[in-house]
């Protein structure tokens, strides 16, 4: 994908796999079936142009000049216009040892937030997103359903979601805790933002791949629905909400669709229903008003960049599949084709068939 292949297609190869073994996460695979779809990747890789380097010292090089290269990209370029950032400043590249999150069932990867970004509050308090048997990127990008990191982020905000980090992995819940009480109480830092890899349930398996501030900004009055009461009998799912408050719009799958509805219906709003979204997508997320996906959580691409972009966004919809090759999406059984119209609410993370009524405003709460 970073040398320009369509992930789509490699999308469809997942999914044909795992229709075909009867699984439902790719850590089921068997490694003979992994390598059986590794192969295929690689097949669609030298079909669209992609040259695969075998040797260890290539790989890498290829690597850091595919990351430094990106700085130029479309996308990247997109971003930084709409939020004012000087192209002249450059990116860097930070090379590690490898650990992994993907050895087996007890390892796992995440990322974490020393306090409630969605609260006013500042004291500690893990709160954040983590996946078993994944790597970095599959969290970041979205790419999964996460769980959340600590007990209180699971009831107040995924309770159908069973177990967390701190349930789970109390070892390293606790040695996360223990850094960012050192960092902030005894070494003075503010609030942290840190991505980890845990290689074991062991204390000693855990290691912080990076840390950064954690960024607060207040959002202004968050939009309500008017007649909540009347909401239930069109409800179509729920979520994690991570930006914005109530919004309806027309649903649309890719820019061809957001480009007719804006022809369409030049006064109503859009919001983009995707499987998940990635960098590359940034120029149909610019041109939206909301966004809806059936995976991630509060630090994936999709929920970030919403935030920043200062877009309602709803994540981890339960029960949706986006078929974006056939433009049709479903919640349970009900189907969404596009065009259709749906109400999101980006702080609940409930999602309703129909436009409905928006008025009021509910308190400002503090997001990154």
């Amino acid at each position: 994908m970073s040398c320009g292949a369509d992930r789509d297609l490699f999308d469809e190869v997942m999914i044909r796999h795992k229709e075909l073994r009867g699984v439902d996460f790719k850590l089921e695979f068997t490694a003979a079936q992994m390598k059986e779809m590794a192969l295929e990747y690689r097949e669609i890789g030298e079909r669209q142009g992609v040259r695969f380097v075998d040797d260890p010292v290539d790989q890498l090089m290829q690597a850091i000049f595919l990351v430094l290269d990106s700085w130029d990209s479309e996308p990247a370029r997109l971003y930084r216009r709409q939020l004012g950032l000087a192209d002249g400043w450059g990116t860097a590249v930070v090379v590690q040892r490898m650990v992994f999150g993907n050895m087996n069932r007890e390892s796992g990867s995440g990322v974490v937030f020393t306090t409630n970004p969605r609260s006013s509050t500042t004291v500690i308090g893990l709160f954040g997103d983590f996946t078993r048997c994944s790597q970095g990127e599959d969290v970041v990008a979205g790419l999964v359903s996460p769980s959340p990191i600590s007990e209180r982020q699971r009831t107040e905000y995924s309770p159908t979601v069973e177990g967390s980090l701190e349930t789970e992995f109390p070892e390293i819940y606790g040695r996360i805790r223990k850094i960012a009480f050192e960092l902030i109480n005894e070494h003075g830092y503010e609030h942290q933002e840190m991505e980890f890899t845990f290689e074991s349930g062991d204390a000693d398996g855990l290691y912080l791949l990076q840390t950064r501030p954690l960024r607060h900004t207040r959002t202004g009055d968050l939009r309500i629905f008017a007649h909540p009461e009347k909401l239930e009998e069109h409800l179509l799912g729920s979520g994690i909400g991570v930006s914005g408050g109530a919004m309806s719009g027309r649903v649309a799958f890719s820019e061809v669709d957001v480009e007719r509805l804006r022809s369409t219906h030049p006064n109503e709003r859009v919001i983009l229903m995707r499987p998940d979204t990635v960098p590359e997508d940034i120029g149909v997320v610019l041109s939206v008003d909301g966004l809806l996906t059936a995976r991630g959580g509060f630090t994936s691409h999709a929920a970030v960049t919403a935030k920043r972009l200062g877009k309602c966004c709803v994540v981890n919809c339960k029960g949706l599949t986006v078929d974006t090759a056939n433009n049709v999406a479903r919640i349970g059984e009900r189907p969404i084709l596009a065009g259709d119209e749906i109400s999101i609410d980006g702080y609940s993370g409930q999602v309703w068939a129909g436009e409905h009524e928006i008025a009021g405003a509910r308190d400002p709460v503090r997001l990154i």
